[in-house]
């Protein structure tokens, strides 16, 4: 029997329309083709075990991953693929993969999921949550002489056969796997390490920010997608750090984002849509800062806060770290107190009053109704508003909007699954004018029936800001533009947030930009766009 033989016969699921085993009504861009190629050829035994897909949001990572599956089946080079993605973005792979694919999908997640994937027998694809596979790809059991416990082969590797098995592995948003010391990142590290010893693996970690906090993250992830590219931890400690702070964060040596962007490169496919060949593809893209003074008695209820966390004493040790947050809720909605389960807001209610909070104005959902009823009502926009805090603040606004007599539709945390994609479909159906959303709603969902996304507070992480406005900005759009308006209440602690996300917007330049392209926004233009040159 020759090699080729001995390959199982690679058998479509589904008959697509267009024929092969992938389909796009719109097909391929040239260079989503190039780096399908790419991660094709560069992933083949004997060369890289992983690739970091780098491509701004919007620009179709989902159709690369689709497109290359198919390709490595075709061609015998795989057996199965998994697909790890957060909660809210399943349900939106499986569907993604039963239109454009051939191939046989299966979505392994919730109650009972074990026996229904037996008896699914063995699909082409797996989709599932980083929760769920580290919890049943990997166990842990007491080993005598040893202090902690040691990983084993949990039992969906033995389902799988992952062992001995050439899998495609496809991390959507891989930034989860940013901490080492998570136990996300160390049940991956596991299975990827062990499952290299038997078959070769390759695997796509998908994202457009692979930075959030600083360059850790990034040499976290490249520790997974490509090991033998990567230095150890005491290399890159020597490297670019020099030593920890007082918190036990590392200090990095001056133009250290830089010299590890040359080391990070490598192993990325890297593709901005503001390059030539794809610009023209985009809506123009709009970003403004709304600076906002606080009205009266909102900055009067601010500062009252302030001063009970501040002064005297100050704020005991275990509050620390609750006060920023406190600050940014009152910077936000004063009456969001009522609705947060932690005991700063709870005295905050005991001291003000339950009417007294809701009689306090927020100045940002009068900002909103204003600018709201010429878009919305005059023009018949849709509109996105992005707030961190899903089951508090944003509780509020909707109130606000709902009493100004605009549709809403809500999607957070605080919410179910199914819960999540009614709002999201009522939304897109355009059912509601609104979609006030907390960062759930910030990764994979396509709303470009929006014209406009609201930061209500800004983000503090560049990585999350792109996200929440790119749910807009996409390729496959028709607008002529689209635009986003970050909110920033003047005086308060939001204004130095809002330079955190701009430095850590230079940091990402500086680790996939190179040499900037013409067109690309870098940090110091977006500092001018958002209004950041007349604040010093």
């Amino acid at each position: 029997m020759t090699a080729a033989e001995a390959v199982p016969a690679f058998i479509p699921a589904r008959v697509l329309p267009g024929g092969g085993n992938f389909h796009s009504p719109r097909g391929l861009f040239r260079f989503q083709a190039q780096h399908v190629a790419e991660g094709y050829l560069r992933t083949n035994p004997g060369g890289e075990q992983g690739l970091a897909i780098v491509w701004d949001t919007g620009l179709g990572k989902t159709i690369y991953l689709m497109a290359l599956a198919a390709l490595l089946f075709e061609d015998g080079q795989i057996d199965q693929v998994i697909v790890v993605a957060e909660k809210n973005k399943i349900i939106d792979w499986r569907d993604d993969f039963e239109r454009f694919t051939t191939l046989d999908v299966h979505v392994y997640h919730g109650q009972g999921r074990q026996k229904r994937l037996e008896k699914a027998g063995s699909p082409h694809v797996l989709i599932s949550t980083y929760d769920t596979l580290r919890t049943d790809l990997v166990t842990y059991k007491d080993v005598p002489g040893r202090k902690s416990k040691k990983a084993f082969d949990g039992p969906l590797m033995d389902t799988l056969g992952l062992r001995g098995r050439r899998s495609l592995w496809g991390f959507d948003e891989i930034t989860a796997l940013k901490g080492r010391g998570s136990q996300r990142h160390k049940a991956f590290d596991y299975v990827l390490k062990e499952t290299r010893k038997t078959a070769w693996q390759r695997a796509m970690g998908l994202t457009a920010t692979p930075i959030e906090r600083d360059i850790e993250d990034t040499y976290n992830i490249g520790r997974l997608l490509a090991p033998a590219r990567s230095l150890t931890v005491g290399e890159f400690e020597k490297v670019f750090t020099s030593g920890r702070d007082i918190y036990q964060r590392y200090v990095y040596k001056p133009g250290a984002s830089e010299r590890f962007g040359d080391h990070f490169r490598p192993i990325c496919l890297i593709k901005h849509k503001t390059d030539p060949d794809v610009i023209e593809q985009f809506p123009k893209q709009i970003e403004k800062a709304l600076w906002l003074p606080l009205e009266p008695e909102h900055r009067q209820f601010y500062r009252a806060v302030q001063e009970m966390l501040f002064d005297g004493d100050g704020v005991p040790p275990k509050y620390e770290d609750l006060a920023l947050t406190i600050l940014r809720m009152s910077a936000g909605h004063p009456a969001s107190h009522l609705y947060a389960h932690n005991d700063l807001s709870k005295m905050i209610v005991d001291i003000v009053g339950r009417d007294r909070l809701l009689e306090v104005p927020s100045t940002k959902s009068i900002e909103l109704i204003q600018r709201f009823k010429p878009l919305i009502k005059g023009q018949g926009e849709q509109v996105i508003v992005f707030s961190f805090f899903g089951r508090s603040v944003l509780r509020c606004v909707g109130d606000d909007l709902r009493g100004a007599g605009f549709t809403v539709a809500e999607y957070h945390g605080g919410q179910n699954l199914a819960q999540n994609e009614q709002a999201k479909n009522t939304f897109t159906s355009g059912n509601a004018e609104i979609l006030l959303a907390s960062d759930a709603a910030s990764q994979g969902l396509n709303l470009q029936n929006a014209g406009y996304v609201f930061e209500y507070e800004s983000a503090r992480t560049y990585a999350r800001r792109t996200q929440r406005i790119n749910r807009v900005h996409r390729i496959s759009s028709t607008r002529a533009s689209v635009s986003c308006y970050t909110c920033i209440a003047e005086g308060t602690v939001e204004e130095p947030i809002a330079r955190k996300m701009l430095q850590r917007n230079k940091d990402h330049d500086h680790l996939v930009g190179g040499m900037i392209e013409d067109g690309y926004v870098s940090a110091d233009e977006r500092r001018l766009l958002l209004g950041f040159g007349r604040k010093g």
